[in-house]
């Protein structure tokens, strides 16, 4: 074997394996949750964590919340968009609600409770 043939191989190894570490890492090193039967609606969300803990606060401004509605509510609002393209919507055509001073797009409060929900 040429020495050519192994540094234009070695080359290109390197050069699949930097394209796809983005790929990789977001696939095999995201967080794991514990499954939940909403688990389309929270996979939309990036942190789950941070979800949870502001969903604290949103539960507070949810009296009535109800976690089959909320459910089926996000289903029908988000699909196959993305919550940023949703959230970006709602505070656009003024779908806001307040939670301890902040004004929170709806869904983001609503899958922010349903997140501290399902959070043990």
């Amino acid at each position: 074997m040429k020495r050519r043939n192994l540094l234009a191989g070695a080359s290109a190894f390197v050069i699949v394996v930097a394209a796809s570490g983005p790929l990789l890492k977001r696939r095999f090193f995201r967080k794991r949750y514990s499954p939940t039967p909403y688990d389309d609606v929270l996979n939309k969300l990036d942190d789950r964590e941070w979800a949870a803990q502001f969903g604290e606060t949103a539960l507070k401004a949810l009296p009535d919340f109800n976690p089959e509605r909320v459910v089926a509510q996000l289903r029908g609002q988000l699909g196959q968009k993305s919550l940023q393209m949703v959230a970006q919507y709602e505070a656009e055509a003024g779908q806001l609600v307040e939670a301890e001073g902040w004004l929170v797009p709806q869904s983001v409060v609503l899958i922010a409770a349903l997140a501290k929900s399902v959070t043990p």
